[in-house]
């Protein structure tokens, strides 16, 4: 089972300016395998940066390139009979292509580069003066002290599942709470689960996904009083 979407992109000039990148969706499909997983890659509709497509499109589109902060790739999906809208930024470089394909461990798509994919880092500075708690990777938390920062923590990820949305997060610190443990929530019955699950979401302060393509470095600020959030980048990818 092999499905190939090559994305092209390209530096055209759309204005004396603006840079933007060609998307062309090229199927090489040979389905025998992992049926509900297909069916909900096939599902599949990007929006990316304002342009849509979906995962059995063969047009080409014309896509400008956000060239002062992050590019934006909105989706839809279906998932056991429920409609999943989501979005995940990104860094797009122009002049790459990009390959985008089904994830069958534990995603809904895999996105690469042409050239030398990389995981990226996020640093953290915390101007507040309450401690929290971050999350860059799937390997745990790391602490983000009271008026200081962290250093460049790498986005560490399941090798089965590629180059995927990932999340970035801060949490209150009782989020790590040993009674939201698996272990824990596993002995009790559904109504008690749901009920600490709704608790701990609660405990979220900030989260969004990102797909890292080009060993990015990212720093995400947390304001004086806490109710702020900034994530931009710290490096410009290639440079």
């Amino acid at each position: 089972m092999k499905l190939l979407f090559s994305v092209l992109f390209a530096s055209l000039l759309l204005n004396s300016y603006a840079q933007t990148c060609s998307i062309k969706v090229e199927p090489d499909v040979s389905v025998q395998s992992f049926e509900e997983e297909m069916a909900v890659f096939f599902s599949l509709k990007f929006t990316i940066n304002g342009v849509s497509f979906g995962t059995t499109s063969s047009r080409e589109n014309l896509i400008r390139l956000n060239p002062n902060g992050f590019d934006t790739i909105r989706y839809v999906y279906f998932w056991q009979g429920k409609r999943i809208e989501t979005f995940s930024l990104c860094k797009f470089r122009p002049n790459e292509h990009y390959t985008i394909s089904p994830c069958t461990c534990c995603g809904i798509f895999l996105m690469l580069p042409g050239k030398k994919a990389e995981r990226g880092f996020v640093q953290f500075v915390n101007e507040s003066e309450t401690p929290y708690l971050g999350s860059v990777s799937e390997l745990g938390y790391d602490s983000i002290p009271a008026k200081d920062q962290t250093p460049f923590l790498f986005s560490a990820i399941s090798m089965n599942c590629g180059f995927r949305p990932s999340q970035i997060a801060v949490f209150e610190q009782s989020y790590a709470d040993t009674k939201y443990d698996y272990e824990q929530l596993s002995k009790l019955d559904d109504a008690a689960q749901s009920e600490l699950e709704a608790q701990q979401r609660k405990l979220i302060r900030y989260e969004v996904d990102f797909l890292f393509l080009h060993g990015e470095k990212l720093i995400l600020s947390i304001s004086k009083d806490g109710s702020g959030f900034t994530l931009k980048t710290a490096l410009t990818p290639g440079k």
